[in-house]
């Protein structure tokens, strides 16, 4: 879903156009400041301050006074951080079914690596497993597929809801959000993007673990006896639970050397192979360990932002307004659609852009020729000029 507003419509207020509020006390009178305590989070005209300043002077309690279009700037800046952060996490969740088929691919991978090795041997129980994997590969997919779509579409709302709360606060619909989000610290940017970002973590976390997985050990002794636990299909477990398969009675040579002297000054060595029977000795030792192929890369973890420190001034004056600069707002993630799967790829979606302070990207270019001792502009920097004396208007 797009937004109905081109991105440089959707611009922030700033202190030259801020919304004029009027005073539900003072009629006469718009609001201009907003007292920033928590157990206030009270819009304020002119009138309104003389009255509070001695309420808190009565109190003995220090204020937190600001001017209104302050407040707002605070708070629409730190919701744009969080918000380019949440879109991180929607692009995350957009692109994992593209991990899903390349961990599928990559386990076939070492399938097909393990499968050279007893090929001559054992090629009929190689073809009947290549089979089954391929089975299980196929309907696994499809299952984690739906999955990670219903994740990416809860995520997309979730993200969706904060874009409206954003664009409260760049309209006169500010006050409410703005009073919440001031009034009670679980509704702030930081603390719902935390929220969504931890559970985000977790449920990828159970989804990789939904994955089934191929496991090798290297144990080549007795290939019929042991084909099955040389290679089998397996969900995902941690290296500290993977269980020693103990074996009964099973035979490993052992190679003794005898020398044995001719007539002749050489000396030969002719190995001589005994068989000797070993019970209940655990097939993953020190030698012979399992590993667990993961392909998977590490889940960003949240760092939580450095906190903006603003210094407030020991009085508020109403002073005359000032220009603050534009900050442009890019286009909302496209919702991935569902695609049937195997036969057709995966359609990503779009995810959303980084939002950056606007910069003067295009500069003057001085060409090879001086005319005069005067630069030439190209055509595009005229047209740039041009589109910026419009908006302007």
């Amino acid at each position: 879903m797009n937004s109905t507003l081109r991105p440089d419509q959707i611009i922030y207020f700033g202190t030259s156009n801020t919304p004029k509020i009027p005073c539900r006390f003072h009629e006469d009178y718009f609001i201009q400041n907003f007292c920033k305590k928590q157990e206030c989070s009270l819009p304020m005209c002119p009138e309104c301050i003389k009255i509070h300043s001695e309420e808190h002077e009565q109190e003995r309690v220090t204020s937190d006074i600001d001017l209104f279009s302050n407040c707002l700037t605070e708070q629409y800046n730190k919701s744009l951080e969080y918000l380019n952060l949440w879109a991180n996490d929607v692009q995350e969740s957009s692109n994992f079914s593209e991990e899903v088929e390349k961990a599928q691919k990559f386990q076939l991978q070492k399938f097909q690596e393990a499968k050279q090795q007893f090929y001559k041997t054992i090629d009929d129980y190689f073809r009947m497993l290549e089979s089954t994997i391929i089975n299980e590969t196929q309907k696994s997919t499809q299952d984690l597929i739906k999955l990670v779509r219903s994740r990416h579409r809860i995520e997309y709302l979730e993200w969706k809801t904060l874009h409206e709360n954003l664009l409260k606060l760049n309209s006169e619909k500010c006050l409410p959000p703005l009073i919440q989000i001031y009034s009670d610290p679980r509704q702030t940017p930081q603390a719902i993007y935390q929220r969504n970002h931890q559970e985000h973590i977790e449920q990828l976390n159970k989804l990789k673990l939904n994955i089934r997985q191929v496991v090798v050990n290297d144990n080549l002794n007795q290939i019929y006896v042991l084909l099955k636990q040389y290679i089998n299909l397996t969900p995902i477990v941690q290296d500290s639970q993977i269980q020693q398969i103990q074996i009964a009675n099973t035979v490993q040579p052992i190679i003794q050397t005898q020398p044995i002297i001719q007539t002749q000054p050489i000396v030969q060595t002719q190995p001589i192979v005994q068989t000797q029977p070993i019970v209940n000795q655990a097939i993953n030792n020190n030698k012979y360990q399992s590993r667990v192929i993961q392909p998977f890369s590490a889940i960003r973890e949240y760092t939580p932002l450095q906190p903006v420190l603003y210094q407030q001034p020991a009085m508020v004056p109403i002073e005359p307004l000032q220009l603050y600069p534009q900050q442009f707002y890019h286009q909302n993630p496209v919702l991935q659609e569902p695609m049937p799967m195997p036969v057709v790829p995966i359609q990503q979606s779009t995810p959303p852009q980084i939002i950056r302070s606007p910069k003067k990207l295009v500069q003057p270019i001085v060409e090879a020729g001086v005319l005069n001792g005067q630069l030439r502009e190209t055509m595009a920097q005229r047209y740039y000029d041009q589109m910026l004396k419009n908006e302007i208007k």
